[in-house]
């Protein structure tokens, strides 16, 4: 049954979603901005951002007719609380994995300290340093070319806090952010609010958010801006909830951050928008769009990619293109690094997309890689098996890195798709278009992508599911509905268990540091020496941590390369990446 909502109410908490996304936008395009002139990274980056998302969004509020106190407080005052808690609260875990701790942190930690890359590559800064941590050939490729969105916004939220792990706060902010958008516009669209909430609630517990929230991994990041973009086309065909040009220019700011988050995610949503944008051609040609609109959308278009890469991507994209001849580098052109045939099973190499795709979904949970031997084990749908339990806190699963009961889940999604594509069709032409596009596009990429097997890599095969439960919502049948309600449960106990393995891991891990170097028994007042990545390869990162707790010690960072065990050597201050011992 429908029920009548505060429209108002619904926009202020769309508003406070769009604060959310604003923020972390002003903060990553004034750096780059500041970057040209020679101007590092600085704490008042962050305090100017919340003064220009609070006046954009107190305009917004003006245009859209509700400047009322109280809403005011709904869309400014509550989103700078949960920002300011989102630190806090990301503060006080710490990110344990590789990438978090090889190169993320060290280009957060550089980029806090002084490092431009703009005009320097971040070896050679440290090099300079006085306290270098020793960054090897490997992992400043990765700092130095890689996109740097949330680099940048985290160095800023660190050199605020002077606490590393604060930074990671860019992760869950923009799971709050498309949580907001996304149940406002629904709540708005359905007259109702058990569908709305339940589905706000999938869309922002996939596998890959789950693992990957209380960690420095971009991957989560990919599928949420490349969600929001897609969320943003359906906002473009609901009228009279709030200004078209709001939605063009939050439209505009997704996809400048989405370009500069991950070189395959300027690759997506390029695909995705082109789907669109071809929709709007057609449209268009049997005068079902006006030319305006149009018009606006191309525009907003065209300056979003001047912007993603010519400012905010300056230091990436035309960097590269000068200086190794491939604005993809070190991915693509001369001299490029392979990543992926280590990182897969050796059998792989003999498979094409497709059939990676099926054995990576359809199989026991596991983690093979090149030099592993194994192969992957193919199982029942909804069969358990206990070493899949161990995989769970994962945070790169290879082999069902959906989670357990994903590969019954698709089935279940593909048969409900055939079931209800056609009805829908005829019953609601705009929600069929606007969800055909993302899977045709997804179910190209499964044939065309070659990386398309590993789950954090390819997150947007939920575009499906999503599909799925707005089709069975759409009908308006007692029976389709609990079939709907079910298929919701199926989908959140598969990452609920993904989302309380990971979570108890990160607070264990946080709670063993602590233990260690936080502890009381630490001593204060020493000459602590430091080896950073003890394994291979290193993980500098975790220097950081020890600088950002113990800035009261003399602390001296030693060339893991020289590394020899001392007797009374702490092992490890930051397990398992930094030794060291204090004199």
């Amino acid at each position: 049954m429908k029920k009548n909502f505060n429209n108002n109410v619904l926009k202020s908490v769309f508003l406070s979603g769009i604060y959310i996304l604003l923020f972390i936008f002003f903060n990553i395009f004034i750096s780059s901005v500041l970057f040209i002139f020679h101007i590092s990274i600085s704490k008042y980056t962050v305090l100017v951002s919340f003064g220009l998302s609070s006046l954009v969004i107190w305009l917004f509020l003006r245009k859209s007719g509700i400047g009322n106190f109280k809403y005011i407080i709904a869309s400014i005052v509550i989103p700078i609380v949960v920002i300011l808690g989102t630190i806090y609260v990301n503060g006080k875990i710490i990110d344990s994995t590789w990438d978090g701790n090889s190169y993320h942190k060290v280009t957060i930690g550089m980029l806090k300290n002084g490092w431009n890359p703009l005009y320097e590559e971040m070896n050679q800064f440290d090099a300079r340093s006085e306290s270098p941590v020793f960054i090897k050939r490997l992992n400043s490729i990765w700092g130095s070319h890689y996109a740097k969105a949330s680099h940048i916004f985290a160095a800023n939220i660190y050199a605020l806090t002077n606490n590393i792990e604060c930074g990671k706060c860019i992760n869950s902010l923009s799971i709050i952010m498309l949580f907001l958008i996304v149940i406002a516009l629904l709540i708005y669209y359905f007259k109702k609010l058990l569908f709305p909430l339940l589905f706000g609630i999938c869309i922002i517990t996939l596998p890959v958010i789950c693992s990957q929230y209380l960690t420095f991994y971009v991957d989560l990041l990919v599928y949420i801006y490349l969600m929001i973009i897609i969320v943003l086309f359906f906002s473009l065909e609901m009228e009279n909830f709030v200004d078209r040009t709001i939605i063009l220019i939050v439209y505009f700011c997704s996809l400048v951050i989405a370009i500069n988050i991950k070189f395959s995610l300027f690759g997506y949503v390029g695909l995705f928008c082109l789907g669109y944008y071809i929709l709007y051609i057609i449209r268009l040609k049997h005068q079902q769009l006006s030319f305006k609109r149009f018009l606006n959308f191309t525009i907003y278009s065209f300056f979003a990619v001047i912007v993603g890469v010519f400012i905010v991507g300056l230091c990436v994209y035309p960097k590269n293109f000068l200086d190794h001849g491939h604005p993809f580098y070190p991915l693509m052109g001369k001299g490029r690094t392979e990543i992926m045939i280590n990182n897969q099973p050796d059998y792989f190499k003999e498979k094409n997309s497709v059939e990676k795709f099926m054995i990576a979904t359809f199989s026991k949970m596991d983690n093979i890689t090149e030099s592993s031997g194994k192969k992957a084990e193919y199982k029942l749908p909804f069969s358990i098996y206990d070493s899949e339990f161990k995989l769970l806190s994962a945070c790169d699963t290879r082999i069902s890195g959906n989670g357990i009961f994903f590969s019954g889940i698709l089935i279940i999604a593909v048969i409900l798709f055939s079931l209800t594509v056609f009805r829908i069709y005829h019953q609601n032409g705009h929600l069929f278009w606007l969800t055909i596009i993302p899977i045709v596009i997804t179910v190209i990429m499964i044939f065309c992508l070659s990386e398309s097997w590993w789950a954090r890599y390819f997150p947007q095969i939920y575009f499906l599911i999503f599909a799925v439960l707005l089709y069975l919502n759409e009908i308006n049948d007692r029976k389709v509905h609990i079939v709907l309600y079910l298929f919701i449960i199926l989908i959140l106990i598969n990452s609920f268990l993904i989302f309380w393995n990971s979570t108890k891991y990160a607070l264990n891990y946080t709670k063993e540091v602590n233990n260690s170097l936080w502890s009381s028994d630490f001593p204060y007042d020493c000459k602590l020496s430091l080896y950073a990545g003890i394994s291979s390869p290193e993980f500098p990162g975790a220097i950081y941590n020890v600088f950002d707790k113990r800035k009261n010690l003399d602390i001296t960072i030693l060339d893991s390369d020289e590394y020899e065990y001392i007797p009374g050597m702490l092992l490890p201050v930051i397990p398992p990446y930094v030794v060291g011992k204090c004199e």
